[in-house]
C-alpha cells in the first residue's frame, strides 16, 4: 500500500526560548512569542507485507515551505529539517506466538540554519547536523499467560549515536544535548 498527501500546518502563538554564550562568557536567556508559523509539505508512506509475518513499512516528509511571521516580518524557520526518512520492519515469528519484534530507523538531514545572529548580534548563525537513530522493539502478548496484558521492551537509539550536533559554530564549542541510548519497559491490560 502506497499513500501521499500533501500538507500544511498553521500554528499560532508558539513561544521559543533563546539560549547563548555571549563573548563575555555569560549566558543571556529570552523568551519571544513567535505569532504565525506554517509549514508545507508532502509526505510520502507505505506498507508491504513482505512475508506472512513480516511488515516494512516507510515514511518519507519533505518540507517545501517552513516560514513563520514575527511582529509582521516573514523569515525561514530555523533548526527545523527539510528532509525526514523513518524505515521500520516487523516481524511476528509464528514459532514465537506472541511474541512481536520491530526494527525502526529514523534519520534526518538537510536542517535550515538557524539565525540566532538577528537575536543576539555577535553570536553567530549555526546549522544542526544530519542524524541517524535505530530503535528496537520487542512486545509479548498475554503475558504469564493473561488474555490481555502485554508487555513491551523498547531500546530507543540503539547504536548511541550523538544527534543534533550543530556545525558553522564559532561562538561556542558546544553541541545541543546528546540523546543517550534509553530502555523503557512497559506493562499494558486490555479489558
Amino acid at each position: 500500500m502506497l499513500s501521499s498527501n500533501i500538507y500544511r500546518n498553521d500554528i499560532d502563538q508558539v513561544i521559543r526560548q533563546f539560549t547563548t554564550n555571549n563573548p563575555a562568557n555569560t549566558t543571556e536567556q529570552s523568551y519571544q512569542n513567535l505569532g504565525e508559523r506554517t509549514l508545507t509539505g508532502i509526505e510520502l508512506e507505505g506498507h508491504w507485507q513482505w512475508m506472512k509475518n513480516t511488515n516494512i513499512f516507510f515514511a518519507y516528509t519533505h518540507v517545501l515551505k517552513a516560514d513563520d511571521n514575527f511582529q509582521g516580518v516573514t523569515n525561514d524557520i530555523d533548526g527545523i529539517p527539510k528532509d525526514t526518512l523513518n524505515l521500520g520492519l516487523t516481524v511476528q515469528p509464528p514459532q514465537l506466538e506472541g511474541w512481536s519484534f520491530g526494527l525502526s530507523a529514523l534519520a534526518r538531514w538537510n536542517f535550515v540554519e538557524s539565525d540566532v545572529e538577528a537575536v543576539f548580534p555577535g553570536a553567530g548563525n549555526f546549522t544542526l547536523s544530519d542524524y541517524f537513530i535505530a530503535d528496537l522493539n520487542i512486545i509479548k502478548q498475554n503475558v504469564l499467560s493473561v488474555k490481555g496484558l502485554d508487555a513491551s521492551l523498547l531500546i530507543h537509539n540503539i547504536t548511541d549515536d550523538t544527534k543534533n550536533t550543530v556545525r558553522n559554530v564559532t561562538w561556542s564549542p558546544r553541541g545541543f544535548p546528546r540523546d543517550c541510548r534509553q530502555v523503557l519497559f512497559g506493562l499494558r491490560y486490555q479489558l
